[in-house]
């Protein structure tokens, strides 16, 4: 009589063995994090503001245009708010 149970072991060791390329991957898919606060207005009209942003390319030039063109953008957005 034929044993089933090495043969079901071998076939999880294969699936699992096969499915490890696939948990060491990094993700590959656009990363975005936020974030929020709220402040009290006062009677002072000065307000100091930090931007900030990342970004990945292997040509530094590209790379310096990117980010530029993102503060840039930013900081039309904010001069646009009274």
């Amino acid at each position: 009589m034929f044993n089933l149970r090495p043969a079901a072991t071998l076939v999880a060791l294969a699936a699992a063995l096969s499915s490890l390329p696939a948990l060491a991957e990094e993700a590959r898919y656009n990363q975005i994090s936020l974030r929020a606060e709220v402040n009290q207005e006062v009677q002072r009209d000065l307000m100091l503001v930090t931007l900030y942003t990342e970004a990945q390319d292997s040509d530094p030039a590209r790379l310096a245009a990117q980010i530029t063109e993102t503060l840039n953008k930013a900081l039309g957005q904010a001069r646009q708010v009274k």
